[in-house]
């Protein structure tokens, strides 16, 4: 490994906090994400970490305990993955805003996006509501505020949504999509989205489910 990358050992479920696993399945050592070599440097040999995918005996969440700090992929590089450059994204995500628009929202409500990349679902709600993202990948933030999007180039944390809050007010809806996965603190994450959300506000999330193909959304609402 590149000692230079920094890589988190959990010994404890990152939801439950048990360290009781169950082993998934090993998949090797695999380069770096977005980590392409130059020319120049094909001779050299490209740093690798572990895939081994455990489940938490307690809990049933679907995890890997080898990770590699998200400063390394998200903030000490470009982050090349661009959601404009799908064809088929922008669709899907305006029959999704509509939806969302349908059930939750009235005008000038503040809608925030988790993970918003480079805008192309949040400008779905530009014309009828406040909007603002929240993206760590700063180059990609970067196109967002090309796009006149407001947008912060920082991870989503308990911290950052005081200083959302304070300047901007509660949201409505909060959303993130395809991202939840790639969080270590899953609690942090959470306390800022129940610091953010109004009372009956709504936060929805969309990832990969274990436990089915196709079961994609999970939806819930503070209410208390």
């Amino acid at each position: 490994m590149n000692a230079k990358i920094k890589t988190i050992n959990n010994k404890c479920c990152r939801m439950c906090e048990s360290d009781k696993f169950f082993k998934v399945i090993n998949l090797g050592y695999h380069p770096l994400v977005n980590s392409l070599i130059e020319k120049k440097k094909i001779k050299f040999k490209d740093p690798v970490f572990p895939i081994e995918l455990k489940q938490c005996k307690k809990c049933k969440l679907v995890q890997l305990t080898k990770i590699i700090d998200a400063e390394e992929i998200y903030k000490n590089v470009d982050y090349l993955y661009f959601s404009s450059d799908m064809p088929s994204l922008k669709k899907y995500f305006k029959n999704y805003s509509l939806d969302l628009e349908k059930r939750f929202l009235k005008k000038n409500d503040l809608v925030v996006e988790i993970g918003c990349n480079d805008g192309i679902m949040l400008e779905n709600f530009r014309r009828k509501y406040q909007i603002l993202g929240v993206d760590p990948a700063t180059n990609v933030v970067l196109r967002t505020l090309k796009k006149k999007i407001p947008a912060i180039p920082e991870f989503f944390t308990n911290n950052i949504s005081y200083k959302i809050s304070k300047e901007w007010g509660q949201a409505k809806l909060i959303y993130a999509n395809n991202c939840i996965a790639h969080l270590n603190d899953l609690r942090d994450f959470m306390s800022g989205i129940t610091n953010l959300l109004q009372k009956k506000g709504v936060f929805v999330f969309e990832c990969n489910y274990w436990g089915g193909y196709g079961k994609k959304c999970k939806l819930f609402s503070n209410l208390s």
